[in-house]
C-alpha cells in the first residue's frame, strides 16, 4: 500500500531484529512493489503458503490493522491478511507476536469475530498501541500490552544528520526558499467533507503572522492525500512548498525531521515528526482514538483540535523542539526485547492454538461445504498441484 506508515513497520522491524540475526519479509495483500525505492520487498499473502514453513516466526502490524468487525471492503481485506497470518502460525506451529497495531473497535459474536478471538487467543504476544484497543481486547484475553505505535522508532533508523542531503535535494528540486523555516501540512479529505478555502485562509494567516512557509506533504497517495493537497494548493495565496509525488520514504522522513512543527491528519506524519523532536497537532473529529493513543504517549493531549484555525493557534504556543518523553524509547526497548524473546523460545502448543484450527476448519467447511476440508487429500488435486509446482521449478514430467 502507498501509505507511509504501513511502508515503514517492516523496516522498523528488521533494524530492530538485525542484531538478533532475523531478516524480514514483508507480508501484504498483493505483494506488489511500493512505488518508493527504499520502501521494503514483500510477498503476497498467497505467497506466505511456501515462506511460513522456512520462518522462524511472524510478526503482526503496526498499523490500524486488526478489525474484529470488518465493515468494509477494506477492512475485510485487512483482516484477511492477519487472520490469515494467524492462520499460518497455527499451521506452521511457529511463534507469534502483535506489534503494537491498533483496533478500531470491539470484537462481536459474529463467526468472524468469533475467528478473530481465536487467533487473537493464539498469539504468543499481543501488543497493541492504545488504551482504547486494550479495552476492545480485554475481554477476550486478559494479558493485552499496551505499547507506543513502532514508528516512532524512526530517528534511529533514519537519524536527522542522515537526512540532511535528502532535505537539501528536496528544497533544490521545489526552488523553495531556503532563510525561513517550514511548517509540514498534511490533508486527507474525507467524503468530501474539507472546505479548501477556509483550511487555505487559516494557512495564510498564520503564514503571514508567524513567517513560516507552508510544505504540503502527500504521504498516502493510496488514500488520495496527493490530490487533495495539489486541491489544497490552488486556494492558497501565500507562497509555499508542494510535494505531492514525494520521491522516497526518507525525503518524506526528512521533510518532517526539519520542519518547525507539523500541522494535519495524518497519525504517522505526526508520529514522524515526534520522532525527530518536531512538534505537532493533529485535526480530527471525535472519537479519534487512534490519535489520542498516540498523543497520550506523547504527552500533548492537548494537540488534538478540531479545526484548522485551532490547529495552528496550538502549534504556534508550543516549544520549536518537543522530544519524545524517555519512556515512550524505553516501553520499545523492552517490547523488543520481549518480542526478540518469543521468536527464540521453543513454541509450546497450547489450547488457542487447537482451538483456532478447528474454529478455521468449521467454518470453512459451513461455508465451503464439507469437500472443502477434503481437497487436500483428493489424488487428483494433489497430482495436478505438484505438476505445476515441478513445472515452476523447471522440471518436466516424462510421459
Amino acid at each position: 500500500m502507498a501509505n507511509f506508515g504501513d511502508a515503514l513497520f517492516p523496516l522498523l522491524a528488521a533494524h530492530r531484529l538485525r542484531h538478533r540475526g532475523y531478516r524480514v519479509t514483508g507480508v501484504t495483500l498483493t505483494g506488489r512493489a511500493s512505488i518508493w525505492p527504499d520502501a521494503p520487498a514483500s510477498v503476497s499473502l498467497r505467497e506466505l503458503v511456501g515462506h511460513a514453513p522456512e520462518s522462524a516466526g511472524i510478526v503482526i502490524g503496526g498499523g490500524n490493522l486488526i478489525a474484529g468487525r470488518p465493515t468494509s471492503l477494506s477492512e475485510s481485506a485487512l483482516a484477511s491478511l492477519w487472520m490469515g497470518a494467524s492462520w499460518h502460525a497455527a499451521v506452521h506451529d511457529l511463534p507469534l507476536v502483535w506489534n503494537a497495531p491498533g483496533v478500531p473497535r470491539p470484537f462481536t459474536r459474529h463467526p468472524l469475530g468469533a475467528l478473530a478471538g481465536a487467533a487473537l487467543a493464539a498469539a504468543d504476544r499481543v501488543a497493541v498501541r492504545d488504551a482504547a484497543s486494550v479495552g476492545f481486547l480485554r475481554p477476550l484475553r486478559p494479558d493485552i500490552h499496551l505499547v507506543p505505535d513502532t514508528a516512532n522508532d524512526l530517528a534511529a533508523l533514519w537519524p536527522a544528520a542522515e537526512l540532511a542531503p535528502i532535505f537539501r535535494a528536496l528544497l533544490a528540486r521545489t526552488v523553495a526558499p531556503t532563510d525561513r523555516p517550514f511548517v509540514a501540512i498534511h490533508l486527507r479529505a474525507r467524503d468530501g467533507d474539507a472546505d479548501f478555502p477556509l483550511i487555505a485562509a487559516a494557512i495564510d494567516r498564520f503564514a503571514a503572522r508567524d513567517g513560516f512557509v507552508p510544505l504540503l506533504l502527500a504521504i498516502g497517495p493510496a488514500v488520495k492525500d496527493d490530490d487533495d493537497l495539489r486541491h489544497l494548493s490552488r486556494h492558497l495565496r501565500t507562497p509555499h512548498v508542494l510535494v505531492d509525488t514525494p520521491r522516497s520514504l526518507r525525503e518524506i522522513a526528512a521533510a518532517l525531521a526539519f520542519a518547525r512543527g507539523f500541522v494535519g491528519q495524518s497519525l504517522h506524519g505526526c508520529i514522524a515528526a515526534a520522532a525527530y523532536a518536531v512538534p505537532g497537532v493533529l485535526v480530527a473529529r471525535p472519537p479519534a482514538r487512534r490519535f489520542r493513543g498516540f498523543l497520550a504517549h506523547r504527552g500533548t493531549p492537548e494537540a488534538l483540535v478540531a479545526d484548522w484555525p485551532e490547529a495552528f493557534a496550538r502549534l504556534a504556543a508550543m516549544p520549536d523542539k518537543l522530544p519524545l518523553p524517555g519512556d515512550v524509547a524505553t516501553a520499545l526497548d523492552d517490547h523488543w526485547e520481549q518480542t526478540a524473546a518469543v521468536l527464540e523460545a521453543r513454541r509450546a502448543p497450547h489450547p488457542g492454538v487447537l482451538n483456532l484450527l478447528r474454529l478455521a476448519s468449521a467454518l470453512g467447511s459451513s461455508h465451503l461445504g464439507a469437500d472443502w476440508a477434503l481437497r487436500p487429500f483428493k489424488a487428483d488435486s494433489y497430482s495436478s498441484r505438484q505438476g505445476a509446482a515441478r513445472h515452476r521449478a523447471g522440471e518436466h514430467e516424462t510421459p
